[in-house]
């Protein structure tokens, strides 16, 4: 969850981070691709 200030702790390593896709591990770069990418699919949908 993000902060007020747009920063959130990764759950999977804990870095405080305010990065769209997380660089920070593996498991967290998986989440925010996975993320993003029914973002993208949801949005095609719409159009």
């Amino acid at each position: 969850m993000r902060d007020s200030d747009g920063f959130y702790n990764c759950e999977f390593c804990g870095c405080h981070t305010n990065a769209y896709s997380r660089a920070c591990c593996e498991k967290g770069r998986e989440a925010d691709n996975k993320r993003n990418k029914l973002v993208r699919e949801k949005s095609k949908d719409a159009t």
